[in-house]
């Protein structure tokens, strides 16, 4: 179709430009469409496997979960256990600590006790030295004494011998002497 006038050209034109427009949206509509459809199924079938691999990560999780939660009771009756352990120990270190001050309090009652004796020991060697000194001392004093005791009972011997300590009057007759309780001296030859 070959078409002299100008304005019917570009009519026609402009009908068949539509048309071809039309045509053109019509397909590109069908194939968006199509595209979209596929992409609609693809996203479904990637829904699927999301799910699919959710579930599968959830069983995962619950078996990982129910595993933990074992391994959490045995660590807390470990824990608990540990707990136990700890706390007899504490107690037996307690124990210790005080068996040894009592150990460090008799030791050092034992260091005082045994200071004390050996003050003792020293103050009973002196003693021993001062009793010595003393025997020394009372032995050449004893022999002194003696001999003054002897000398004082021989005076003694001849005073009371050579004496007369009182006449009384019940005695005068006789011219004896009496003692002053008026009783009779009589001397000895």
């Amino acid at each position: 179709f070959f078409f002299n006038d100008t304005a019917t050209t570009e009519i026609y034109t402009e009908q068949i430009v539509g048309s071809v427009r039309c045509v053109q949206e019509t397909e590109m509509q069908a194939e968006l469409l199509r595209k979209g459809q596929e992409w609609q199924k693809k996203n479904d079938e990637a829904d699927k496997k999301f799910i699919q691999v959710m579930d599968k990560l959830d069983d995962e999780k619950k078996k990982h979960i129910s595993g933990f939660q074992a391994k959490e009771s045995s660590l807390q009756e470990e824990l608990s256990s540990l707990q136990k352990e700890n706390e007899d120990f504490q107690m037996l270190v307690n124990g210790l600590q005080k068996t040894l001050k009592e150990y460090e309090q008799k030791t050092q009652e034992q260091e005082k006790m045994s200071k004390a004796l050996r003050e003792e020991v020293e103050d009973m060697q002196d003693l021993k030295e001062l009793n010595r000194e003393l025997k020394e001392t009372i032995g050449g004093s004893q022999n002194e004494l003696m001999t003054e005791n002897g000398e004082l009972k021989e005076k003694v011997w001849k005073l009371e011998n050579d004496i007369c300590l009182l006449y009384t009057s019940d005695a005068a007759d006789d011219l004896l002497c009496v003692d002053l309780g008026g009783r009779r001296i009589i001397k000895k030859k």
